[in-house]
């Protein structure tokens, strides 16, 4: 230990990343990705390693053989949030190999940080709401950041723009089903529609009394759309098919979220036009 200690700087052994780029540096490249291979066994998530590895194969065999490792990469960054750095290794991956999977990889990451930006800045609206203007059954920001990925790819997400999904988000009322409830029955008079967030409602066959499931409503779909503007009687039976919930819009919430809405078509129009009632009958 004491001779560790008194050693002068010179004597100092050699650190594992100053070899590694020793041997870079010395044109030894099997020396260098066999360092570089056992350290990622000890250490598979060093993304310093995993970056001068994919390099090294850039700099052996050219940028295409060197893909699947920038990838992995990209996936390492993107594990811990970091989307500009992963972006920014996809677009200068793709200047030099712009491989159809690298392309695409770029998009979906782009699609996904645009995606989250929305998320958290629905987040905020909601968290920044008035105290009067949180009602018992309002969405919360946690039961947002819960659910949002499995409905935020509806078209009706983009169809409303992000001021309108505030407003609408803000107004409904969640209502939440457990496997086998009754949402509405086939006859009944119910003017409100349901956006679902989560699990799977089932519509059945027409008032004959069969249980015939004719379709199923997954998460981003809306319905009731024609009970609720227009006054329609329901023409099926809605149950869950699984836990679920979902966004209720009943006509009190329709005019909180028109409420000091300078636009009030771009809310209206969306949600007539990706309502899904042809689909119940």
């Amino acid at each position: 230990m004491l001779k560790k200690l008194f050693q002068r700087p010179e004597e100092q052994p050699e650190g594992e990343t100053a070899r590694i780029e020793r041997l870079l540096a010395e044109g030894d490249l099997a020396g260098a990705e066999a360092e570089l291979r056992s350290r990622l066994e000890r250490y598979p998530v060093n993304l310093g390693a995993r970056l001068r590895l994919a390099e090294l194969y850039e700099m052996r065999d050219g940028p295409e053989a060197a893909v699947d490792e920038y990838m992995r990469v990209v996936d390492g960054y993107l594990a811990k949030d970091l989307f500009d750095k992963a972006l920014g290794l996809l677009r200068r991956l793709e200047e030099k190999a712009p491989a159809a999977e690298v392309v695409e990889r770029r998009r979906s990451v782009e699609q996904e940080q645009r995606t989250r930006g929305l998320r958290e800045r629905l987040v905020q609206a909601l968290e920044q709401r008035p105290e009067g203007a949180v009602r018992e059954e309002s969405l919360d920001a946690a039961l947002l950041r819960e659910t949002w990925g499995r409905w935020c790819g509806s078209p009706l997400v983009e169809a409303l723009g992000e001021d309108q999904l505030a407003r609408l988000l803000a107004a409904a009322d969640v209502q939440r089903w457990t496997p086998g409830s009754t949402l509405v029955r086939a006859g009944q008079t119910l003017p409100r529609c349901w956006w679902l967030l989560a699990g799977m409602v089932e519509v059945l066959g027409p008032p004959d009394g069969t249980d015939e499931v004719r379709h199923r409503f997954g998460p981003g779909d809306l319905f009731g759309d024609r009970a609720l503007f227009e006054g329609r009687a329901w023409r099926s039976t809605l149950r869950a098919g699984e836990p679920s919930i979902g966004l209720r819009f009943n006509k009190p919430a329709v005019e909180r979220a028109l409420l000091g809405n300078p636009d009030p078509r771009g809310l209206i129009d969306p949600l007539r036009r990706y309502g899904g009632d042809d689909r119940i009958g």
